[in-house]
């Protein structure tokens, strides 16, 4: 019975979302051919304003989609990005008496909570709270009633549809299997809580971040669904902040992912403005720990010298990499053509900076050379290169000529061996 209910879910689930897509992309195509008939008119639906409605109508994994594209002012209008980050904090909410469980009534014998959240999300909605015990205020991240379960309809949904593309040959050579299964895990882990605080306490621990880097502290011990967090006042979210060292603090948020992904092995995967936010002392404050991967140590080095590869335009050991880390190559391979293919790529994306490189457009084209030469990729790559594109868009905008290459050469050098890095463009 439980099955026959829970397949009847994933069909409503699957029915309402065709419905909500089929509808925006009606009329999103609608608004093009009407662009195209008046050539002087403004867009009336934007591929901004679609996504939008679409995170809205369907909530759950599609508003963390829609605010991961609030970070690409690259792609997007001014208007689209003013759009979409209201999803960062303003989506719909629900009662606080519905969202406290019966199981977590404990949470108001510690502390005096605001009936109404300060900021919500897809997964959880925040109000602030003041400690019985300290009279301190703090953050009280509380889930959503029901966000489990659509979040696993979801999910289920996004497993079937890799399931399909995996068989469509043209994408054959991607690890779509064993991707869909690291996200899909990823995004279970989201939902726990107490895992979330296991996090901030990790990332807090770590004495290799920059200076001004900071973390929340837990406050008390976590539940399943409920997290008590320091709370800061007058904080912006970077992409608003028009402070006189932007560019510093962009450079300390770069070194910040750069430790992550290189040494740390540990990385922040719900990189966009609403969880990078500056305090009046230039402080940058990273929010959220639920979206988090683990890089096994091979992987990170083998990560690290293939970022160094193309940094240094040396496209033949970026080659040998792909191969010594790929999940499968054809036994009929021409080793030397591929390095050559590499190496013609890497040397036209080599020490561009940070306007002028577009890793999407990279990675695709990196893609298609595996592709070609039946070489079935490694996943493990993923999660680093989503972090890096989760703040391409936001580098690309406050600072254009970052040289982000040579800024990654001299952070690894500086670890490595303690040389002081020349950092200053």
């Amino acid at each position: 019975m439980n099955s026959v209910r829970l397949g009847l879910q994933v069909l409503g689930r699957a029915s309402h979302t065709v419905i909500v897509l089929t509808g925006a992309a009606l009329r999103f195509g609608t608004s093009r051919l009407g662009n195209a008939a008046a050539r002087d008119r403004p867009p009336t639906y934007s591929l901004g304003a679609a996504v939008f409605h679409v995170a809205r109508s369907l909530g759950g994994g599609w508003i963390k989609i829609a605010q991961i594209l609030s970070t690409r002012h690259d792609l997007f209008s001014a208007t689209d990005i003013a759009l979409l980050s209201t999803l960062r904090a303003s989506c719909s909410h629900q009662p606080l008496a519905l969202v406290i469980a019966d199981e977590d009534a404990w949470i108001r014998e510690i502390f005096d909570i605001q009936p109404h959240p300060i900021a919500s999300g897809a997964i959880a909605q925040v109000h602030l709270a003041t400690d019985r015990r300290t009279g301190d205020l703090i953050a009280l991240k509380l889930k959503k009633i029901g966000i489990d379960q659509l979040i696993g309809l979801d999910l289920r949904l996004f497993s079937a549809a890799a399931r399909i593309l995996a068989r469509v040959p043209q994408i054959r050579s991607i690890p779509i299997k064993e991707l869909s299964k690291d996200i899909s895990d990823k995004l279970y882990e989201q939902l726990d809580f107490e895992k979330e605080a296991l996090n901030i306490e990790i990332f807090r621990s770590w004495n290799f971040f920059p200076k001004r880097i900071r973390f929340p502290t837990v406050v008390c011990r976590p539940s399943k669904n409920i997290l008590a967090m320091s709370f800061e006042t007058n904080l912006t979210p970077i992409d608003q902040s028009n402070c006189e060292n932007q560019h510093e603090v962009i450079k300390d948020c770069m070194r910040s992912i750069f430790e992550m992904i290189f040494f740390f092995g540990i990385v922040h995967c719900d990189i966009h403005p609403g969880n990078l936010q500056l305090n009046q002392y230039s402080q940058l404050l990273y929010l959220d720990f639920g979206l988090v991967s683990r890089m096994e140590a091979a992987t990170m080095g083998n990560f690290r010298e293939f970022f160094l590869s193309v940094s240094l335009g040396k496209g033949d050991i970026a080659a040998n990499i792909i191969v010594n880390t790929a999940i499968s190559v054809p036994e009929i391979f021409d080793i030397d053509k591929f390095r050559f293919d590499v190496s013609k790529l890497i040397s036209s994306y080599s020490r561009l900076t940070a306007e002028k490189f577009s890793l999407t457009t990279f990675v695709s084209n990196l893609y298609l050379i595996q592709r070609s030469h039946g070489v079935y990729g490694t996943p493990e790559f993923f999660w680093p290169i989503y972090a890096l594109f989760c703040i391409e868009g936001l580098v690309r905008k406050q600072h254009p000529k970052l040289d982000f290459q040579r800024m990654a050469m001299d952070y690894i050098i500086e670890r490595r061996f303690g040389a002081a890095p020349s950092i200053e463009r």
